[in-house]
C-alpha cells in the first residue's frame, strides 16, 4: 500500500517539473551572470544574423511614460555567441537556462541556431512619441480612477507628438494606431471624428491613426453607465502602404480646359474692366451735367411765380388798354399818341429778348436732354436676365449648394461683385425713375417751343403796329392810328392771353419736373459714385484673375509633379529600420512599439471568507494543484 501511494506521488511529482521547468526561463527575473560551468563570451562573436526589437511601454493613465521594457528576437544559423548592444538596467534570458553577462552596454549573448529570445529592462526611458491624455466627465476634468462606475457624458482627448532630442526616424517614419475598447453595454452615441469604429464581440474598437510625422488630436465622446474601459493600446510599425500612380491623362485633360477657361476669363475680365473705366467717364460726364440741368431747373423753378405774375399783369394791362380804347377813343391825349410807337417798339424788343432766352433755354436743354436720353437708353443693351442675375447672387453665395459659387482662389473678389450688384441696382432705379418721367421731360421742347413761337409773333405784331401808327401820325391820320392802335391792341391782348395760358401750364410743369428730376439726379450720382467704386473693384478683380492665370496657367505640367512629391511624402520604401536601444546595432530588420495605459475597472468585492472552514493539510494543498 505505501508503495502504491508513493508511485502515486511519483507520478504526480512529474508532470508539474516539466511545467515548472518551462514556466521558469520566461518568469526569470534578473540573470546578468554565466550558469555554472558556462562561459557566455566563449567563441567568436557571430557576426551572421539578424535582429527584431519588440519595445514595450506601459504609461500612466495622463500619458506619461511609467516603464519600457523591450523583447529583442536573435536569428542566427549557427549557436555561438553574439554580442548585442544596450545599457538595460536588468535583463532576462526568455528561450533557455543560459546567462548573460552586461558589462559597459554590451550583452554577451550564447545562443543557439535557430531564434533566440531576450527581454531588456529600461525602466521609465522616453519613447519617440511623447502622450498627453485627459477625461472629461459632463464638462469636468477628472483623473481615470474617478471614472470607474461613472454614469454620465464622457469626452477622452489623447495628443501625440514627437519627443524632444529624440532620434526622429521614429517620428517620421512610423504610423501609429491608437485603439480604445468601449463595452458596448456601459457605453453609448460614441462619437469619435476621424477614426475607425468597428464592432469585436460585445465591444466597439475605436481605432485612430496618426500619420508619419504628424501630431495627432484625437477625442472620443460617449454617454456611459457603471463605466469601466480597457486599457488603452498604441501601436506603432514603419508606415508601407502601396501606393500605384493614378493615371493623369484625364485629369491633366480636365485641368488644361480650367487653365484654358481662366485664360478666357482672365481676358474677360479685362474688357470689363475696360469697359467699367469707359462707364465711370460717362456716368462722371453724367452726373456733372444733371447737376447743372437740376440747378437750372430748380432757378427756373424758383421763378415760376415771379413770370406767371409778370405775365397776368401785362394781360391785364393789354386788356385794359383794349378796352380802354374802344370805349374812350374821342377822350384819348392825342399828345400821347406820338410816344405810343417808341413804347410799342420797346415792348416788341422786350419780348424778342424773351423769345431769345427761352429760345436759349430750349437749345441747352435739348442738348442736355439729348446727351442724358443715350446713357439712360444704353442700360437696356446691358440688362441682365433673371438667370444672370441668378448665377451672379451664387456666385457671392460660397457654399451655396448652386454649384456655381466662386473657386476658392476669387473669394476675395466676393465684395467686388456685390459692389457691382449695388451698382446695377442703382442704375436701374436711375432708369426707371427716368422712364416714368420720359414723357414730360420730352415735351419740356416741344412746349418751350409753343411759348416762343406765340411770343415771337406778339413781338412782330407790336413792332408792325408801331410802324403804321409812326406813320400815320407823319400823315397826320390821326383816325388811321387809332384805328390801328385799337386793332392791334385788341389782337395782342387776345395773342397775349394764349401766351399767358401756356406760360402757366408751362411753368406749372417745370416744377413738377423739377421735384421728379431731385430722384432721378440722386440716382445718377449713385450710379457715378458706384462705377467709381466698381472701377477701383475692378481693376483689383483684373490684378485678380490675371493673377490667377499666370498661377494656373502651367497646372497641367505642375500636376505631376505635385503628386509625385505628395506620394514621396508617404514612400518609406528606403527607410531601414534602427535601433531603438543602441545605434551600434546594426543587424536590425524590425523595431515595432506596443504601448499601453491603464485600464479603468470598477474594484472587485472581496468574498466573504467563511470563518468554521478548518485548515487544510499539506495532502489536500497538493491535490488541490490538480483540481
Amino acid at each position: 500500500m505505501k508503495k502504491r501511494i508513493l508511485c502515486l506521488i511519483l507520478a504526480a511529482a512529474l508532470p508539474l517539473s516539466c511545467f515548472l521547468a518551462m514556466a521558469l526561463p520566461v518568469q526569470a527575473g534578473e540573470n546578468n551572470e554565466p550558469a555554472s560551468g558556462q562561459d557566455s563570451t566563449a567563441g567568436t562573436p557571430l557576426d551572421d544574423y539578424t535582429k527584431d526589437e519588440v519595445v514595450y511601454g506601459k504609461l500612466s493613465s495622463d500619458g506619461l511614460v511609467q516603464s519600457v521594457y523591450v523583447v529583442n528576437t536573435l536569428y542566427t544559423r549557427e549557436a555561438g555567441v553574439v554580442i548585442d548592444y544596450g545599457a538595460y538596467d536588468s535583463v532576462s534570458n526568455l528561450t533557455d537556462e543560459s546567462a548573460i553577462r552586461s558589462e559597459n552596454g554590451e550583452n554577451f549573448l550564447t545562443v543557439p541556431d535557430g531564434t533566440f529570445y531576450y527581454q531588456g529592462n529600461l525602466d521609465a526611458r522616453p519613447l519617440p512619441w511623447t502622450y498627453t491624455i485627459n477625461y472629461q466627465l459632463d464638462g469636468v476634468l477628472v483623473r481615470a480612477d474617478q471614472l470607474a462606475g461613472a454614469t454620465g457624458h464622457l469626452a477622452l482627448q489623447i495628443h501625440t507628438a514627437q519627443t524632444p532630442d529624440m532620434d526622429p526616424s521614429f517620428y517620421d517614419n512610423y504610423m501609429m494606431q491608437i485603439t480604445v475598447t468601449m463595452d458596448n453595454r456601459l457605453s453609448r452615441n460614441i462619437i469619435a471624428p476621424d477614426a475607425s469604429i468597428a464592432n469585436a464581440g460585445s465591444n466597439k474598437q475605436i481605432v485612430f491613426t496618426a500619420l508619419p510625422g504628424k501630431e495627432g488630436d484625437f477625442s472620443l465622446e460617449a454617454d456611459v453607465n457603471d463605466f469601466a474601459m480597457d486599457g488603452i493600446m498604441i501601436a506603432a510599425l514603419p508606415f508601407s502602404m502601396a501606393i500605384e500612380m493614378p493615371d493623369t491623362s484625364e485629369m491633366t485633360g480636365d485641368i488644361t480646359e480650367l487653365s484654358d477657361a481662366i485664360d478666357q476669363l482672365n481676358q474677360g475680365v479685362a474688357d470689363l474692366s475696360g469697359g467699367i473705366r469707359a462707364l465711370q467717364d460717362g456716368s462722371k460726364d453724367l452726373a456733372s451735367g444733371s447737376a447743372k440741368f437740376q440747378d437750372g431747373m430748380h432757378k427756373l423753378d424758383a421763378n415760376t411765380d415771379k413770370l406767371q405774375a409778370a405775365s397776368a399783369t401785362i394781360r391785364d394791362a393789354l386788356d385794359t388798354i383794349s378796352s380802354s380804347l374802344k370805349d374812350q377813343a374821342g377822350d384819348i391825349d392825342m399828345s400821347s399818341l406820338n410816344q405810343l410807337p417808341g413804347a410799342l417798339r420797346e415792348m416788341s424788343a422786350g419780348l424778342n429778348q424773351a423769345v431769345g432766352g427761352l429760345t436759349q433755354l430750349r437749345d441747352n436743354y435739348k442738348l442736355a436732354y439729348d446727351a442724358l436720353v443715350p446713357a439712360l437708353e444704353a442700360l437696356d443693351d446691358s440688362q441682365l436676365t433673371s438667370e444672370e442675375l441668378a448665377f451672379l447672387q451664387s456666385m457671392m453665395t460660397p457654399g451655396s449648394g448652386t454649384g456655381s459659387q466662386l473657386p476658392l482662389e476669387l473669394t476675395p473678389l466676393v465684395p467686388i461683385l456685390q459692389k457691382l450688384a449695388n451698382t446695377y441696382t442703382s442704375a436701374l432705379t436711375a432708369k426707371g425713375t427716368f422712364d416714368a418721367v420720359k414723357e414730360a421731360f420730352g415735351a419740356v421742347d416741344s412746349t418751350l417751343s409753343s411759348l416762343i413761337t406765340p411770343l415771337g409773333t406778339i413781338s412782330s405784331s407790336l413792332g408792325t403796329m408801331a410802324d403804321g401808327i409812326g406813320q400815320s401820325l407823319k400823315d397826320n391820320d390821326i383816325s388811321s392810328a387809332l384805328s390801328q392802335l385799337t386793332k392791334g391792341l385788341s389782337d395782342l391782348s387776345s395773342n397775349y392771353s394764349t401766351f399767358h395760358s401756356g406760360l402757366v401750364a408751362y411753368t406749372n410743369g417745370v416744377s413738377d419736373l423739377a421735384s421728379a428730376y431731385d430722384v432721378l439726379d440722386q440716382g445718377i450720382g449713385q450710379l457715378a459714385d458706384g462705377t467709381s467704386e466698381l472701377d477701383k473693384g475692378g481693376g483689383r478683380l483684373k490684378s485678380g484673375t490675371h493673377e490667377l492665370y499666370v498661377n494656373t496657367r502651367d497646372l497641367p505640367d505642375r500636376l505631376p509633379e505635385e503628386i509625385d512629391k505628395l506620394m514621396e511624402e508617404y514612400d518609406k520604401t528606403d527607410f531601414h529600420p534602427v535601433s531603438f536601444v543602441d545605434g551600434r546595432n546594426k543587424h536590425i530588420e524590425q523595431v515595432q512599439f506596443v504601448v499601453s495605459a491603464p485600464p479603468v475597472k470598477i474594484p472587485e468585492k472581496a468574498a466573504p471568507q467563511a470563518t468554521d472552514s478548518k485548515p487544510q493539510t499539506i495532502w489536500e494543498k497538493f491535490l488541490d494543484l490538480f483540481r
